[in-house]
């Protein structure tokens, strides 16, 4: 069975780790229009600012991918989904599947709260 993740977030790695822990032989394949592993932003300005090293930023070891079987495609966003012929279209490539899992995330509603605008969300 070939299944195809859409997304690299949280709720895509957990996916992946579900399914692998239930089937070692599935093929799974992730389509990531991020160009690096899942990653938390959370200390993206300390990176920045130079008082994080990259590798904190990643939320997985750099063989999380290789060790589980992953075919991570990095930089591969999907353009069209034609469900009926099972296949996603990522670039110029179709991408044959059994099953589809939409993972892409999500952007969060901030309410208009006041003095909401200043404050920080998440630190490390």
């Amino acid at each position: 069975m070939k299944i195809v993740i859409i997304g690299n977030g949280p709720a895509a790695i957990s996916a992946a780790e579900t399914l692998r822990a239930q089937d070692q032989g599935c093929e799974i394949v992730m389509l990531s229009q991020e160009k690096v592993p899942f990653y938390s932003p959370c200390p993206l300005a300390e990176y920045v600012e130079g008082s994080v090293c990259r590798e904190r930023l990643f939320l997985r070891d750099a063989d999380f991918y290789a060790r589980n079987a992953i075919n991570i495609r990095y930089g591969s966003p999907v353009r069209r989904i034609e469900p009926s012929a099972r296949r996603v279209w990522s670039g110029d490539e179709a991408v044959a599947y059994d099953r589809l899992l939409i993972a892409s995330g999500s952007r969060a509603f901030v309410p208009p709260i006041p003095g909401l605008a200043g404050a920080r969300e998440c630190s490390n």
